[in-house]
């Protein structure tokens, strides 16, 4: 079993963020979706997935973020993935066609207002 450092935070009113460091795959499926859960009973305008430390995501993992945007869009909230910019995770995105479906962006931001562009 690789290994997966979830660490869940709230930077500011309104915002809550799951920074995922290491290897996303079948094994941390439960305890990702567990950690997604947790922030989203706080009922956060924005949620964010810090996917910029993730080495490598399985397709069973990439559902997970699915399952998050589809939860978020119907609670009237947003969505955020953060991936390294010309990394192996935004090829992935990209590839996939969920640059289309996703809120894509380079960094986190802390502020509750929705980033420009």
């Amino acid at each position: 079993m690789s290994d997966l450092v979830i660490e869940p935070t709230r930077p500011a009113p309104g915002v809550a963020v799951l920074n995922l460091e290491g290897e996303f795959d079948l094994a941390w499926v439960e305890p990702v979706r567990a950690a997604l859960r947790l922030l989203e009973s706080d009922r956060p305008e924005r949620l964010v997935i810090d996917l910029r430390g993730v080495t490598f995501i399985e397709s069973v993992a990439l559902g997970v973020l699915v399952g998050a945007e589809r939860r978020a869009r119907e609670a009237g909230h947003r969505l955020e993935i953060v991936a390294q910019p010309r990394g192996a995770i935004a090829r992935l995105l990209e590839i996939t066609l969920l640059t289309s479906y996703f809120n894509v962006d380079t960094e986190v931001r802390a502020g509750a207002a929705a980033p420009a562009g």
